[in-house]
């Protein structure tokens, strides 16, 4: 059934409109549940498929990494080819790379069907906000249709360890990606009964060539960030080396000169800008940073089951959405640059509650930390939002959200990368000597190879030493983050 398109310049909304938002629902679980529930199966691909340190971390933050680079020419495609359009091709594309995930029997090959997630998340989230925009002319219900996706992502993520839980539970590893795939089936069906075929009047040119550079540039400096630590200045480090810095400096001159850049730097000149979507991508570092070792640590150090781990991480991954619904009450009455410095000293004691768990030995004072650090991270999202409105024209609001969502995005995948990469680096140089180099790998095979109760003991111990200096760099970027709302934001 094919649909009309969507009359953007009038005030008439979309009359399936709240059927069009039950679809884009379970687009958005889509999401969400794949970015939570994966941290759980870390063990059992590990057990599984054998990756090393840094190919461990390249299957978790590739997704993110693709998206945030595609995010705003995904953005600008569905503009001009039509946002419907763009959702339903990046679901299936999202539903079979699912299904490779799945069946992959190598890391080489998850980490490829990773990527293209990534790739086809990136044409989710856009179209399903500007859907939303085109669909409901009246803003008071506009305004409730948000509140719905918000809700939807904010259920979704925390409902991801339940998920992931009972899946990893019943079945192999490769159900977490399968679920995606009813999922897709949903929306796909779902999107060409319910949703408009809406595109801009005016679309923007693409910046194809600003997209390719930032990959690039942001694979070359991650890859070399992950290698180094394991491999040392090897050949292939180096080349990457000198790949990232000509993709930068390409980059960077590309932005000055390209009429509709991928990335709007001029934005980016206002410290005050500037600093409220580094705080948003330092909020995404800490969350996503920490879900990448904590689920590990709960399961493979502290002893308990899935099921026990994904109860412990629940209360914290709600809490962070009931903290955010409730600083957005109290901002009506509250300063909103007080309550942004409270959340990032939250933020910091958070991490540091967190490291000495991990120096203790205790998993569940590690999940109690983390709901307080959850509880202060939940607090930046709105007052964030706020100041990003505040500090950016009325004419480029639209490039100021999609950059902020962009910074969501790369300071999610960078926190897996430094802090993983930083943990496994701490894990790898205190091992015992009696242990094999392959041990340093991951801390399965470590456990794996370890002769004695004693060396086992050991073995755990340096992954916590690896969580403890994690917090630690954790704590270091809050409080920089910190000094930085005291100096640019009044």
């Amino acid at each position: 059934m094919v649909h009309p398109e969507a009359d953007t310049t009038t005030r008439q909304s979309w009359p399936q409109r709240w059927q069009g938002v039950v679809v884009l629902m379970f687009a958005l679980a889509l999401l969400a549940i794949d970015a939570t529930a994966l941290n759980f199966a870390i063990p059992a691909i590990t057990a599984d498929v054998n990756p090393t340190a840094p190919e461990m971390l390249w299957i978790v933050d590739i997704y993110a990494f693709a998206l945030a680079a595609l995010l705003v020419t995904m953005g600008n495609v569905g503009d001009r080819f039509g946002r419907r359009n763009v959702l339903l091709w990046g679901t299936a594309f999202f539903g079979i790379s699912s299904m490779a995930a799945g069946f992959s029997t190598t890391p080489e090959m998850l980490i490829i069907a990773r990527f293209i997630q990534g790739a086809a998340g990136a044409c989710l989230m856009p179209s399903t906000l500007s859907l939303i925009s085109a669909m409901f002319a009246d803003p008071r219900e506009r305004a409730k249709a948000v509140s719905v996706w918000v809700a939807t992502y904010s259920a979704a993520a925390a409902a991801g360890p339940l998920v992931g839980g009972f899946l990893l539970n019943h079945f192999h590893w490769g159900a977490i990606f399968f679920i995606n795939v009813p999922l897709s089936i949903i929306v796909i069906i779902g999107g060409l009964l319910f949703l408009p075929t809406s595109r801009a009047n005016n679309p923007p040119t693409l910046d194809v060539f600003g997209a390719l550079l930032s990959i690039v540039a942001l694979l070359s400096i991650v890859y070399v960030m992950k290698m180094l630590p394991h491999e040392g200045l090897t050949r292939l480090v180096i080349v990457s080396a000198i790949l990232a810095l000509i993709a930068t400096v390409a980059l960077l001159k590309h932005l000055k000169t390209a009429t509709n850049p991928v990335i709007d730097v001029e934005l980016l000149r206002n410290p005050k800008f500037a600093t409220i979507v580094t705080v948003n991508g330092a909020s995404m570092f800490l969350y996503l940073g920490v879900l990448f070792f904590l689920s590990q640590y709960l399961q493979s150090v502290s002893g308990y089951t899935i099921t026990q781990a994904g109860w412990l991480m629940f209360p914290g991954l709600v809490l962070v959405v009931v903290s955010t619904l409730i600083t957005g009450r109290v901002m009506a009455y509250r300063s909103a640059r007080r309550l942004l410095l409270a959340a990032l000293i939250g933020a910091g004691v958070g991490c540091l509650l967190m490291g000495l768990g991990a120096w203790w030995e205790s998993g569940l004072a590690i999940a109690v930390a983390f709901i307080f650090l959850n509880c202060s991270l939940g607090m930046i999202d709105p007052v964030s939002n706020a100041f990003i409105l505040e500090a950016a024209p009325p004419a480029r609001a639209g490039a100021a959200a999609s950059l902020s969502e962009t910074g969501y995005e790369l300071g999610g995948a960078l926190g897996t990368a430094v802090l993983g990469s930083i943990l496994m680096g701490v894990f790898a140089a205190t091992l015992p000597d009696e242990l094999p180099k392959q041990a340093a790998q991951s801390l399965t095979q470590a456990q794996q190879l370890a002769p004695t109760p004693g060396v086992l003991a050991q073995v755990n111990d340096a992954f916590s030493y690896g969580v403890v200096a994690a917090c630690i760099t954790g704590a270091v970027m809050a409080a920089g983050m910190f000094a930085a709302v005291m100096r640019n934001v009044k």
